[in-house]
């Protein structure tokens, strides 16, 4: 009885050992060397525990990491917060109890077993009920730019299930110490190698110095207290009007950028308002984007509007992927009281066309900046559609040759959230071979060129966040075709059809 108890609370604390490690393995802390073990700990737990205890173990290491690391969506609802973290927890829950089942039914190694299963549970993070795949586990290395390349072949889902190997490997070979194990350690080892080489060796030392765009982003930092209070709306059209005059006294600019909601009321094409975006584009005779709330046909949309120099809106995108507890109440059917106990959570409508903005820079003009004849195309990611490796490959396979997040992250002040949220548009650039620009409102703005590097982040006193001001720099529109945007979330298919299969096998032998 007394030694049960001990294995319990052992199993516990090795649980909440592993939540901790993989905390202070993303920004803030980005201690990302620290992943290649966190899951260590928790993989001692033995197969033979009970489903019961099991699922604790595991779901108690996802509430202890969901928790502290994402606290700051207080700021936008407290109830919110504790539903998403003990939602999110679940996949940790249920990924222990299938990583048992599978263990207890094939008796293979955790190594073969670990690894496609997490990233199978983050593919379903990413797509079912409440779609939220913030911080999936690769998303810690964005720093670690020569080893993410390989997410231009796997998507981010790579990433994670090289780190879920490593600790596979070595939660095996500690627990068993047997010489097959060390051989599988050894052999890990040799992967993370070459992956490494081969992204820092073969694949960094592409010419990419060839640039021919140049495009200012405008940082406003508007406090979300002034955005949407309408004595505040001319004076924040003011902001953003002279912060891009300034940038606009460089002549080379072809494109200026403000980020999500940056104009703070409707779009009403004859109001006083809008008319100052007009001849805020006429006078700078350059191209802007910039997100607004629409009504269309009755409905609310967070969109992108694209205006011409001349004054006129060319395109508008609304955003197809809304953000859960802000923008609409997900599983609205269950969660219908949120709407009355919390009235400033939006009732937008989703979007539902993938649009390419064909960008209206002159041939002469573009020719002046380096360029061909062609006209670039770009499309927009608003706010956290950047999390969506799926959206930004469909943008790109219809046209995109760069990519805009344009974003609103003034709701979560200065908090850990902005970092956290950059590190997203790191991978989508390096998954289909994309130059990433970014305008945020208070949060990381900058520009990612196409292998995941920041090139350049706006900041104000060394700080990134919370800066007001304007950047910009020159890009490099990209025509080319990884295997990630051509065949998008195959490596997860892969693994589906492999753990069915030993299954399947497993299942004959016993026949």
């Amino acid at each position: 009885m007394i030694t049960r108890i001990k294995r319990y609370y052992a199993d516990f604390i090795s649980a909440i050992l592993s939540a901790l490690l993989l905390l202070f393995s993303f920004p803030p802390f980005n201690l990302s060397f620290l992943a290649w073990i966190a899951l260590v700990p928790l993989f001692s737990v033995p197969k033979e525990t009970s489903a019961k205890n099991t699922f604790i173990f595991y779901y108690s290491a996802g509430l202890v990491f969901w928790l502290p690391h994402i606290w700051w969506l207080n700021y936008v609802t407290s109830l919110g917060y504790v539903v998403l973290s003990a939602y999110l927890a679940l996949f940790f829950g249920f990924f222990g109890l299938f990583l048992k089942f599978f263990r207890l039914k094939t008796d293979y190694p955790i190594l073969f077993i670990a690894p496609p299963l997490w990233i199978i549970f983050e593919l379903a993070r990413t797509h079912l009920l409440i779609a939220f795949p913030w911080s999936l586990l690769g998303y810690c290395q964005w720093q670690n730019i020569p080893f993410i390349q390989i997410s231009s072949i796997t998507g981010i889902y790579g990433v994670s299930f090289l780190i879920v190997t490593v600790n596979a490997a070595i939660a095996d070979f500690i627990f068993s110490k047997t010489r097959k194990h060390l051989r599988n350690l050894i052999f890990s080892f040799l992967i993370i190698t070459a992956t490494f080489v081969v992204g820092g060796k073969i694949i960094l030392k592409e010419d990419i110095n060839r640039k021919n765009i140049k495009i200012s982003v405008i940082q406003g930092n508007i406090p979300q207290t002034e955005k949407w209070d309408e004595k505040y709306s001319e004076e924040i059209v003011n902001t953003y009007a002279e912060l891009s005059i300034y940038a606009g006294t460089d002549h080379d600019i072809s494109l200026v950028i403000w980020p999500e909601t940056s104009y703070p009321d409707y779009i009403n094409i004859n109001s006083a308002l809008f008319q100052k975006v007009q001849n805020l584009t006429r006078y700078l005779d350059v191209p802007l984007l910039f997100g607004a709330v629409t009504c269309q046909n009755n409905k609310d949309y967070n969109s992108a509007l694209l205006i011409l120099p001349d004054g006129e809106i060319n395109q508008i995108y609304n955003k197809i992927h809304l953000v859960p507890f802000a923008e609409y109440i997900p599983l609205k059917n269950f969660l219908f009281f949120l709407g009355n106990i919390f009235p400033q959570i939006g009732n937008f409508s989703e979007g539902n066309e993938y649009t390419v903005f064909r960008t209206p820079i002159t041939p002469a003009r573009f020719r002046q900046t380096g360029g061909d004849n062609r006209k670039p195309s770009f499309a927009v990611l608003i706010c956290f559609e950047d999390l969506f490796p799926d959206l930004s490959r469909n943008f790109v396979n219809k046209g995109a040759s760069f990519l805009v997040v344009i974003t609103n992250d003034a709701h979560f002040n200065q908090s850990p959230a902005l970092w956290q949220h950059f590190t997203h548009s790191v991978f989508r650039a390096v998954e289909n071979r994309r130059p990433v620009v970014r305008a945020a409102n208070n949060g990381i703005s900058g520009f990612i060129d196409s292998y995941g590097r920041p090139v350049k982040i706006l900041n104000e006193d060394g700080k990134a966040a919370g800066a007001r001001g304007f950047t910009a720099e020159k890009i490099m529109p990209s025509d080319a075709e990884t295997f990630y945007t051509r065949f998008g979330d195959l490596f997860v298919y892969i693994n589906v059809f492999y753990l069915l299969v030993i299954l399947s096998i497993n299942a004959k032998k016993k026949l």
